[in-house]
């Protein structure tokens, strides 16, 4: 289990928000009317440049400004 932690650590990336971030967060949750957590996770993944966010728990819509939720599940 330890060696899976460090291989996923040592592939991404942490992105820490900044108030560019933040202010982009507030719109999408107001825009889109998606939860304030979605929202800033849509904003760092959009700050961060990826395309697709993977979740079970896809907002009302499909894509936000070129992110694309995906479940995994389905």
């Amino acid at each position: 289990m330890k060696s899976l932690i460090e291989e996923m650590e040592a592939s991404a990336e942490v992105v820490v928000l900044n108030p560019t971030m933040t202010l982009a967060a507030i719109h999408a949750h107001f825009a889109h009317s998606i939860s304030w957590f979605d929202a800033l996770i849509w904003a760092a993944a959009k700050a961060a440049g990826c395309t697709i966010i993977y979740t079970k728990d896809i907002p009302g819509v499909s894509m936000i400004d070129g992110v694309r939720y995906v479940n995994p599940l389905v």
